[in-house]
Formats: C-alpha cells, structure tokens, sequence
C-alpha cells in the first residue's frame, strides 16, 4: 500500500509544464519502486493490483510494465466462483465455447501471458463462506470441483510454476481418488516447483508429480480424503533429497486396521536428509502414529505440535449434535504423543534448537505429577521428552500445560540445569486456525508467567517481559 502512494505521489507533483514524454525519475528507479510494489507487499492480492495499477498511468508506465515480465508472475485468485458459462465466441456465424472451460478467468489469462517466461506463483483461495458442512457434497453436473477448471488453465504452463497455494473448504463426496486435482498432468512432472500449501484440497495422491519440492504444507484435509500410508511414502520418498520445510495439520494418514500398522512395522523408515523444519497438528494424539513411527530426520532443528481441538471444536460439536455420534474425545492428552517420540525417536533431539507447543493439553491428574519428581526416579514422557534437549535455544508454549514442568527443568535454581535456555515465550492466544481466518485479526496476549521461584537479586522486570541476569528471557 505504501508503494501504491508512492505512485500517487509522483504522479501529483508532476507540473503541467514537465514534458508527457520525458521520465519523472529514471526509468531504473521506477522499475524497482513496482517491483517493490508488487513482489514484497504483504498484502497477497497487491500481487496483481499493483501491476495493473501502475500500468494504467501513462504511456511511460505502461511500457515499463508490460517490458518487466517479473511483475506479472504472480496469480492470485480469492472467492468461491460459480458454475457459470463462460462467454462464447463468434467465428465465421458460429458459436464457439471458450476453451478455458465453463469458468472464465481473464484476468489470469492475461497474466498468464505477460509474465512471457518467468517464473509463476500461484495463490488460489476459493473457499466458500457459506458452505454448509452438514450436507454431502456430490457432484451431479458432472462439472466437478471449481479447482480442476483453474488447473486445465495452469497445466500448460506447469514448466513454469515455482510454488502455488490451493485453499479450499468444499470437496466432492467420494473420496481423494475422485479429485481432479493432478489429473491433467499426470504424463508430466512439474519439476520447478518448490513450494506447495494445500488447504482442504482432496487431490488424486498417487498421481503426485512434484519431484523437487523445498516446502510442503497440507491442512485440514478430511480422512477419506487424505493420502494413505503407502500414497503418502511414495510422496514423501520422491522429494526426500530436496524437502526443508513440512506442515501437516490433520492431514497425515491414519492407521485404521492391523494390517496397516504390521505392514508399517516392516519397512524401514522413510529418510529425510534434508528436512529441518517439521510442524504436526492432529486431532487426535494417535493420528500421528504413523507419521511418527514411519520417518527419520536426522537435521531437524525446528519442531513444532498443535493440538487442533480448538480450531475443531465448535465445528465438531455442531456435527455431533446433528448426527448424534461422538466423533473426538474433549479430554485431551499429549502424553502417550510424547511416549510414542522417547519410544522411536524419529528426530535428532540432541540436535534441536527451537520448540513450539499450541494448545498441547494432558490431563488434570498429570499436570501436578510433572512438577515433582517421581517416586521411581523415571519421568514421565513430557518431562523426558523436554530433558532430552541440549542445545535447545527457543521455547514457545501456547495455551498448554508445559509452563511449570519447563520452568522446574530450565529455570530452577533448586536444580542443576544441563543445558541452558536462552528464550522462553508463553503465550496466551485465541485459536489460531490455519487456513480459516485472518491472521491480521488474530487476538493475542503476551503475558508474564506467575509463580517462579528466582532469587531477587536475578529478576529484571520489564514491561510484559521478565528476564534473567543470564539474558535468558520468559515472555
């Protein structure tokens, strides 16, 4: 936004005398203040606005834009669209339909073709506010979901794409085997791409053609709709060379019969070389078997756990209420999570240095055990799993039961501390749900943690902050 005054500033301090032809400021200059504009707004939808907006000034504007490629690679589409015809051609007296199917999108048309060879991001946000999550949604058309018309327009430029993001909260009934998604580039790769954020979008998993991936996140997906243990293997296989960043909230796949959990005993863990950066959601401690259970990640320095019951919650107890079933358990406990970590270690805990923890719950009679020690002198699995971190810099707890059994292990001064911390936030925040609202209009509140035991003389108080003569540092 503050690019776009810029341009409006320029051009209202233009005299009337100063020739039409001739540049305010030197084209480079220029150029660079719409790169700004467009490429480093943090505002997503500027990705196209400012390119257009800048475009339409005067002859001089235009011409640098439509000349800059680079403005014009990113697509970005937000709003459900509706099943409308598309405008049909005339052609020597005959009707002929638009061959971008019964959507049109001509503003990613033309995108599409100024960006020329350059690189394309893709932003699509197509959820539909209003959608009503107690009916099955099944196609009858025969025009199949909003999504897969947008991808008949990308597939040819798949050469071209170097990260999209797909967001949606409808599907059609019958299963991740009936999306479109992928199903037009299924003869091809799509090498280029490095970065993928799938929201609530079923695709046809086995046809996964994404071989050089950086980051993957995928939210929100329902369990008829996820990948299956064996599709999900092959995903995570075929970019284990190349994968950095992975986000999987309530999307792993779920072991619902023996067989799959025998046959998962039986293979060798799946190897991430590569991967430094892992965040787990789960509505269900046990969802996360198989994920946990099924991979190695020898260079993971950042790991972060979400317990997705409170973005899950009202809409679960409205469904419950109408089909009269229980479909997650309101008592929540991490504990046997941790114990399933300490029993198969499926990351490099001696090399992590940042932990995040968000609305991570154990149930009541553990919360008092974690802050004295047990009477066998074995911990339980939370107080483990934290001991169990030597090079640990940052801790982050949200709306969690952590806080006293973190303050007894790193800032006791009762106890011998092995390994020092050097921050510690606590966090109070309404629910963060991924995928589902403004994080602009996220409420948080920082507050200071009561009731630790620190000699005076070490406390410095500070507004909203309490720090240690160390520099250690509890927000």
């Amino acid at each position: 936004r503050s690019w776009t005054l810029i341009s409006h500033l320029i051009m209202e301090t233009r005299t009337s005398a100063w020739p039409a032809s001739r540049p305010f400021m030197p084209l480079d200059i220029l150029l660079h203040i719409f790169e700004m504009g467009t490429l480093h707004s943090l505002d997503v939808e500027d990705r196209m606005e400012f390119p257009l907006l800048v475009s339409q000034v005067n002859t001089t504007w235009r011409t640098l834009a439509l000349n800059s490629s680079r403005l014009w690679a990113s697509i970005v589409y937000k709003g459900f669209p509706k099943f409308v015809l598309t405008p049909v051609m005339l052609t020597k007296q005959k009707l002929k339909v638009n061959p971008h199917g019964l959507f049109y999108y001509p503003l990613i048309a033309l995108f599409l073709q100024r960006s020329r060879a350059q690189p394309l991001d893709i932003h699509i946000d197509i959820r539909d506010p209003h959608h009503d999550y107690t009916v099955r949604e099944v196609d009858v058309s025969g025009l199949g979901h909003p999504m897969d018309t947008l991808l008949h327009l990308l597939t040819p430029y798949a050469f071209r794409l170097r990260g999209f993001h797909f967001i949606t909260n409808t599907w059609i009934d019958g299963g991740a085997e009936t999306a479109g998604l992928f199903g037009p580039v299924v003869q091809k790769k799509w090498p280029n791409v490095k970065h993928v954020v799938l929201s609530g979008t079923a695709v046809q998993w086995r046809l996964w053609c994404l071989p050089n991936l950086e980051s993957l996140t995928l939210t929100f997906l329902a369990h008829d709709a996820r990948p299956s243990s064996s599709e999900f293997r092959s995903m995570l296989q075929s970019v284990a060379h190349s994968l950095i960043y992975l986000d999987l909230q309530g999307s792993t796949p779920v072991d619902d019969t023996n067989e799959l959990q025998t046959e998962r005993e039986r293979l060798d863990p799946i190897q991430l070389p590569a991967l430094g950066s892992l965040c787990l959601g789960y509505a269900e401690p046990d969802h996360l078997h198989w994920i946990i259970q099924s991979i190695n990640t020898p260079s993971i320095v950042s790991l972060e756990f979400r317990d997705l019951w409170e973005c899950y919650k009202d809409f679960c107890q409205e469904i419950e209420q109408f089909s009269q079933d229980n479909m997650h358990d309101t008592i929540r406990d991490a504990s046997s999570l941790f114990g399933m970590i300490m029993a198969h270690m499926p990351f490099n805990l001696r090399g992590l240095r940042h932990l995040t923890l968000r609305y991570v719950k154990l149930q009541p009679c553990l919360i008092d055990s974690l802050s004295v020690p047990a009477l066998d002198g074995v911990a339980i699995p939370p107080e483990r799993f934290l001991s169990s971190l030597p090079v640990l810099h940052t801790l982050t707890l949200e709306k969690t039961d952590f806080e006293q059994v973190a303050i007894s292990i790193f800032h006791n001064p009762e106890r011998v501390t092995k390994h020092a911390l050097k921050v510690f936030n606590v966090d109070s925040c309404y629910p963060w749900r991924v995928g589902y609202v403004n994080p602009g209009r996220e409420q948080v509140a920082r507050e200071t943690y009561e009731g630790m035991n620190f000699p005076a003389s070490s406390i410095e108080m500070l507004p909203g902050e309490l720090h240690t003569s160390q520099g250690d540092m509890i927000s």
